[in-house]
């Protein structure tokens, strides 16, 4: 699990863009260890790809989708990286939305995750990974 240290709203922005250059190098396995885990989370490194792969980014799309690096990806929709830090829910110091960027376009697939406080920092939750 990565831990960020005094997040701010870059800090953030930057890890989940090394998460996102993990999902890019299809390492499936390290991107989700490089999330906090909850007790009942179901996000293994086959439910990740299963998720990505099956994703459209156009209709006439054949095979798989691919996850972009972020700095590469051009094109698409506008992406969505907000983070918003007036969570109301407990442990939680913030709420991230995260549009994924694949096969080199800005996608409508999100990732939103939950910024929860620890010893030291503070580490990401994924919440749910889907079309916004």
């Amino acid at each position: 699990m990565k831990i960020i240290e005094n997040p701010t709203r870059d800090s953030i922005l930057r890890s989940v863009e090394e998460w996102i250059d993990l999902l890019a190098r299809e390492d499936y396995s390290s991107a989700a260890a490089f999330l906090g885990t909850e007790v009942d989370s179901e996000w293994t490194p086959d439910l990740l790809r299963k998720i990505i792969q099956d994703h459209r980014v156009h209709r006439e799309q054949v095979g798989p989708s691919k996850v972009s690096r972020a700095l590469e990806t051009t094109g698409g929709l506008t992406p969505r990286h907000e983070v918003n830090f007036a969570s109301e829910m407990e442990n939680v110091l913030a709420e991230v939305w995260y549009d994924v960027p694949l096969l080199g376009e800005w996608s409508d697939l999100t990732a939103t995750f939950l910024l929860k406080e620890t010893v030291g920092g503070a580490y990401l939750v994924l919440e749910n990974l889907h079309m916004m």
